[in-house]
Parts: C-alpha cells; sequence; structure tokens
C-alpha cells in the first residue's frame, strides 16, 4: 500500500515539476521574443 502512495506522490511532483518547466519555457520564450523586437 505504501509502494502505491509512495508512486502516486512521486507522479505527482513529477506532473507538477513538468508543467512549472513548460511554463518557464514558455515565458522564457516570450520574453525572448519581446526582447528581440524591442531590439535589445
Amino acid at each position: 500500500m505504501q509502494n502505491s502512495l509512495r508512486k502516486l506522490a512521486a507522479n505527482g511532483i513529477f506532473e507538477i515539476a513538468v508543467k512549472i518547466l513548460n511554463a518557464l519555457g514558455y515565458a522564457s520564450h516570450v520574453f525572448c521574443a519581446e526582447f528581440a523586437f524591442l531590439g535589445l
């Protein structure tokens, strides 16, 4: 029982980490595009 709970927790943490990385990647992509547009 505890093993499955541990796996669920690990999967949840992994999914959250992936979402954060995706959000950061999208944000940095947008910022880079804005900086390039501004000529910085």
